[in-house]
């Protein structure tokens, strides 16, 4: 009896092991087959970049308003625990 470890026990014919390889190139031929569908999926996608952009922009829009806002009411605050010289409300980076 052999050990395991000196010799490669094959456990497959190497014709089985051609015919494996056979169906795995079947499966790059069904990858193009699909491609279409992919296709449309990116430009389903593409065309909606411009709509993406404009929610952006409104979300950017009220976060500067909401900043804004938090500056005007708590600009006076005094600088405690957590707010200190860096992080405060009287520069619109810090809010």
């Amino acid at each position: 009896m052999e050990q395991l470890g000196s010799r490669r026990f094959l456990l497959l014919s190497p014709t089985v092991l051609r015919a494996l390889r056979v169906f795995r190139t079947t499966r790059a031929l069904r990858l193009v087959r699909r491609m279409q569908g992919i296709r449309r999926i990116l430009v389903a996608m593409l065309m909606c970049i411009p709509a993406l952009l404009n929610i952006a922009a409104l979300l950017l829009l009220v976060m500067t308003v909401y900043s804004i806002i938090g500056m005007q009411l708590f600009m006076y605050t005094k600088p405690v625990n957590r707010l200190n010289q860096v992080f405060n409300f009287q520069t619109m980076g810090n809010v």
